[in-house]
């Protein structure tokens, strides 16, 4: 993060400003970092309130409303959905993926895999978004 500091080639060589621009810089970095992670923990923390539903021995959760999980200290956790405008986003937590034969496809192309209407699987697997509760669950459990 510092090189990009270092004064070009014909610039005027002032160390001690390029110096402060550079420190500037990365505590907004760290801030963002230190934010990411006390929020990481708080959803951990309050990752049962939001519990709506368990399925497969808790493989697969329903929650209430999103959490910014990117991975959890619950290591038997495969899947999170949750509501979203579009229908219910499901997201692989643990590094756990969605079944390969519906990676990157769209609407229609979904409902002939699995046989729910969706909206989208990324290229990924690691999430999509299903248009019915019951197309989100299906699609979960048939990726376990």
């Amino acid at each position: 993060m510092v090189q990009p500091f270092v004064p070009a080639y014909g610039e005027k060589s002032d160390f001690d400003a390029h110096f402060e621009a550079a420190v500037a810089v990365a505590e907004i970095v760290l801030d963002r970092c230190i934010k990411t992670v006390e929020g990481q923990l708080q959803s951990v923390a309050a990752f049962p309130s939001t519990e709506e539903e368990s399925l497969n021995d808790g493989k697969v959760v329903v929650l209430k409303h999103w959490l910014p999980i990117t991975h959890s200290l619950h290591p038997e956790l495969a899947f999170t959905i949750v509501p979203v405008p579009a229908g219910y986003s499901i997201v692989g937590i643990n590094g756990h993926l969605l079944k390969q034969e519906v990676w990157g496809l769209n609407g229609e192309q979904i409902k002939q895999v699995c046989g729910y209407d969706g909206v989208f699987v990324h290229k990924g697997g690691f999430t999509a978004t299903m248009k019915t509760l019951e197309g989100a669950k299906t699609l979960c459990l048939q990726s376990l």
